[in-house]
Order: C-alpha cells, then structure tokens, then sequence
C-alpha cells in the first residue's frame, strides 16, 4: 500500500487577515454542494438584474440589498495567482472558494493553481471541474442551468466598477528575526540610543515593505 504523497508546503504570499476578513463575509455553506451555490447566487443574479443601475453606481452609491455583489467585486477586484495560490491550500474549504472566484474570473493563468490538490480533495472536483470549465469556454454537462446562473451572475457583476483590491504581503516571520538582530547588534556596539535608531529605522523599513 503507497503513502498518498502530498504536495509541498508553499508559504502564504498575502496576509490572511486581509484575504479572510473578505472572505467571511460571504456565507459559510455557500458553496459546499450544487445546491447550495444555486442557491446562494440565484438571488443575487435576481437582485443584480433588478438593481441594475444602482449596482452600476458602486462604490459612490451603495444599498444593503447588493452588499453580497459589494464583497464578491473586492474579491474579483483582487484576484491574482498570488491568491490563488494561497487559497489552493490542503484546507478544502479554501479550495472551493478559489474555484468559485475562478468561475467568476476565468483567466487560464489560474488553472494550474486549482489543479495542485485536485486528487487530495474529492469534495471539491466538482466545482473545480466547473471553474476549468469556464476556463475553456466549454459546456459544464454536470448542470449547464448552473452553469448560466454563473454567467448570469458575472454579467451582472460586470456592471460594476470592479475596485482594486490590495491585500498586503504575507507577515515575514524571517524579517522580523533578521531586524531583531540588527537591533542586538546595535545595542551591544553603541548602548540603548543605538538600538532604540536601529528599531525605529528598521520598522519604517518593514512597513514600506509589507505595506
């Protein structure tokens, strides 16, 4: 009997409290079967094609109906491999809602990023199969209605201005060692005033670059 072999660990690139503050906005069960994203977007394509001209007027006009269009568009606004390889993680959850942001934003430069636990995670080939779907302009034989609520669901989303959504860099645990040593170091050459400079230039050093 073969070990299941896993693939390597691949370090955060964005900082989760940013990806997830996002993401938990967006109801928990939403897309863990068929069912449930049919019935998660069906009333947001019914109130985005209602609404159409206010969604249109986002984000100098925003209505509490559309607050879940609201978070979908600063997800799409900051969508990137970068996140796609942080949310293609072994946590299936995570996977699932990359494939739905894919369905939602097909670009093939994603396709390797839903494939990497494809084997590890059957709960989750489904809707993966549906992202690479979208991704290929092809016909989704398992449900095509819940394929065009898709469609539907992207148009309507198109409406909108799509934000820029910037999530900041994962936190450097790394850096944060090497600074404190830096400090260590100033300390023992020159006193507390040394490493007191030392401590103020290089958080000002890390935050230019984490932010």
């Amino acid at each position: 009997m073969h070990a299941m072999s896993l693939p390597p660990y691949v370090p955060l690139l964005l900082n989760s409290d940013d990806v997830f503050a996002l993401l938990r906005c967006m109801p928990s069960r939403c897309l863990q079967t068929m069912n449930a994203v049919r019935n998660y977007i069906t009333p947001l394509v019914r109130d985005g094609e209602e609404l159409a001209e206010t969604l249109a007027q986002y984000p100098s006009l925003k209505y509490e109906p559309l607050d879940q269009h609201y978070v979908l568009l600063k997800l799409l606004g900051g969508m990137s491999e970068a996140l796609m390889s942080d949310l293609n993680s072994p946590d299936w959850s995570r996977v699932l809602e990359a494939a739905f942001l894919v369905a939602l934003d097909p670009d093939p430069a994603y396709r390797k990023h839903l494939l990497v636990h494809y084997e590890q995670l059957p709960r989750c080939r489904w809707l993966i199969d549906l992202a690479l779907a979208e991704i290929d302009g092809r016909q989704w034989e398992v449900d095509p209605a819940l394929q065009l609520l898709i469609h539907r669901l992207r148009a309507v989303l198109a409406r909108a201005p799509l934000p820029s959504t910037v999530f900041r860099p994962a936190f450097d645990f790394q850096q944060v060692q090497a600074e404190r040593e830096l400090v260590r170091v100033a300390f023992r050459a020159g006193g507390m005033d040394a490493a007191i400079d030392t401590y103020t230039r290089t958080q000002l050093l890390s935050q230019r670059r984490r932010y």
